[in-house]
């Protein structure tokens, strides 16, 4: 059982952005004395990877769809569009939306390394400064959106689009174009923001030809 997916040897999500170690995330059982147990994934898929050598051997699970009130890491499998918030809740942590389809994205509200735990007590949105800035602490390190595109899960291997950081309250007019066969975007937190993004992923333009 993998808290996770794994593609071509990647694993979704990488180790930065899952809070358990890959020892606790792949578990192996064999046997027939494997004790009943429950596992709950991080994130919205987990994969479960079985060899059943014999004829009448085998193994039976049974799976639940929990609700998940504070979405981080996100596998979206099928080509539906969806809009989409990531938010960190204040805490440091790394969320990912990883799409295996080329996607158009529209950025819908950004609230990224702005708003600090010790300015939220007296500090309102309209005293904020406004825009989005690609100079951003540790150059897209902490505090900041990352637009990946290129083949597979794993972000390692993909390209670096575009990062950013800072706040956007209104929709934007210039949509992103992803044309790989894997798009992603990526919220960095250090826990020291409250940070929101909110985003579109929509269908690419047909154009001749690929960038991947």
């Amino acid at each position: 059982i993998l808290d996770g997916w794994e593609l071509d040897f990647e694993i979704f999500p990488s180790d930065e952005d899952h809070p358990h170690p890959m020892s606790l995330r792949y578990l192996s059982f064999c046997g027939k004395s494997t004790p009943e147990a429950q596992y709950t994934s991080k994130q919205n898929v987990a994969q479960i990877q079985f060899i059943v050598p014999k004829e009448g051997q085998g193994f039976q699970v049974k799976i639940n769809f929990n609700a998940n009130y504070k979405p981080c890491n996100m596998l979206l499998l099928n080509n539906d569009y969806h809009k989409i918030t990531l938010r960190n809740f204040g805490l440091a942590r790394n969320c990912t939306v990883l799409s295996l389809n080329p996607q158009t994205v529209q950025l819908l509200y950004i609230n990224v390394g702005e708003r600090s735990r010790n300015s939220l007590l007296y500090r309102s949105l309209h005293e904020l400064p406004g825009g989005l800035r690609t100079a951003c602490q540790k150059d897209h390190g902490e505090d900041s959106v990352q637009l990946y595109q290129g083949r597979g899960v794993g972000l390692s291997s993909m390209k670096l689009v575009l990062g950013f950081c800072g706040l956007r309250q209104t929709a934007a007019h210039r949509l992103i174009q992803l044309r790989c066969l894997s798009s992603a975007l990526r919220l960095q937190s250090s826990g020291d923001y409250f940070n929101v993004v909110r985003f579109a992923f929509m269908p690419v333009e047909p154009v001749e030809g690929t960038v991947c």
